[in-house]
């Protein structure tokens, strides 16, 4: 197998030297396959290539290595470079994962203090809650802030947590967050927080010191953008270039069909039915749904998968277009989509994301006469109550409802 990132003899066998030897041709072609370019090719395989001499120096095999010996290693370069070779590290041992060679990465990546409880509670919501993947993530994101938080940088010490910790930092998020976001960040809280307890990392129940967070149900309009507004959005997005092409696509899907974010992000090439002319959705509930695709829709599709979407192994319809070319990891890459193209049209709005057009979608439809019921089903809504925000918006049909005052004339 030939290295295509050092093709002259010479310059591959500079890094011939102990036991990574036989693995890094393989790892080069890896990288290739995935999209990385020529230049960050050539510095993981370099990098690899240098840990590979300092490991035979050691008389460490490869079997052997494990977070202390990459720590071991890091601190031997300078720091200046330091924090860019953990990455090129990483991507070899998935690759040696990946080929066989080791079980896991388990013990074999250096983690941060908070990584190794950050696991079990992982562990703890698929096998013990059940919940979803989608769901998982939050919890973790969430847990994982509150920790970094309350221990940055140093050793963590759970015994000596206090209702006073927990509701300063929960004064400190409410302040930059949406009061959504805020509920959702205190819930999770909870759930955290019945973990350690459950675990014995705590001795008392911290979960009832979390502060709540206000809310009530249909108390405000939902956020929407105007016809004219989400044109300006879409121009903004530049049609001869890749991303502009993907993005305009996505921006279309949110916006005609009023899907969520995490809908997009599972969209498969198989899901569109060209011939129907039909799109499956699967749903945050696990059910898939088809709608008709709309014609715009589906030639900003054809544009995007023909000129636009980068050639990969990946059945996702959207990709990365930088190394390594594959599905996006989470919703919020569709989400910061939508984020910079509303920003980019100059347009401002107090929350910014993907389900502002979820919301512009109900309300179109909605406004050329589409009942609550047929919203409710283009949505994908598993209850009425959840569709009965648009009713407000329906100022025509309220306006039918207004009685005089009695007793006056103005």
């Amino acid at each position: 197998m030939q290295n295509p990132f050092f093709v002259r003899p010479w310059a591959r066998d500079r890094y011939r030297i102990g036991p990574l030897d036989e693995y890094l041709d393989s790892f080069a072609e890896s990288l290739s396959k995935e999209g990385y370019r020529y230049s960050t090719g050539q510095f993981y395989v370099h990098e690899v290539g240098h840990f590979s001499k300092w490991l035979d120096q050691q008389g460490i095999g490869v079997r052997q290595i494990n977070g202390e010996e990459i720590q071991r290693y890091l601190h031997t370069r300078r720091k200046s470079v330091r924090s860019r070779l953990s990455r090129p590290i990483h991507l070899f041992l998935l690759h040696l994962q990946k080929i066989g060679i080791i079980a896991s990465l388990e013990g074999k990546v250096p983690k941060k203090p908070c990584d190794a409880l950050i696991d079990k509670y992982e562990q703890h919501l698929k096998q013990d809650r059940g919940i979803c993947q989608e769901t998982i993530r939050h919890h973790i994101r969430f847990a994982r802030q509150f920790l970094c938080y309350c221990y940055p940088g140093k050793a963590m010490d759970l015994s000596k947590l206090s209702a006073k910790n927990i509701q300063k930092y929960v004064l400190h998020e409410s302040q930059r967050v949406s009061r959504g976001s805020a509920k959702l960040h205190v819930c999770s809280l909870r759930v955290f927080f019945r973990f350690l307890r459950s675990r014995g990392h705590i001795s008392v129940d911290l979960a009832g010191s979390v502060p709540s967070v206000p809310t009530w149900r249909l108390t405000s309009l939902p956020m929407t953008l105007s016809a004219e507004q989400i044109r300006k959005i879409l121009n903004t997005c530049d049609r001869h270039s890749p991303q502009g092409l993907r993005d305009r696509a996505i921006l279309l899907l949110l916006s005609r069909l009023g899907l969520r974010a995490i809908e997009v992000l599972r969209l498969t090439l198989e899901d569109i039915d060209w011939e129907v002319g039909c799109i499956s959705i699967r749903s945050k509930d696990g059910e898939t749904y088809r709608l008709p695709l709309p014609y715009d829709v589906g030639q900003a599709l054809v544009r995007y998968l023909r000129d636009g979407r980068p050639c990969c192994s990946s059945r996702c319809v959207f990709v990365r277009l930088v190394a390594p070319i594959s599905g996006f990891a989470n919703s919020t890459t569709i989400s910061s989509v939508a984020r910079k193209a509303i920003i980019h049209a100059g347009i401002q709005l107090p929350h910014l994301g993907a389900h502002v057009f979820r919301h512009s979608c109900a309300t179109e439809m909605l406004r050329y006469g589409a009942s609550i019921q047929e919203i409710g089903q283009i949505l994908r809504h598993r209850k009425a109550e959840t569709t009965a925000i648009y009713a407000k918006v329906d100022f025509n049909q309220l306006k039918l409802m207004i009685q005089p005052w009695p007793g006056g004339g103005s």
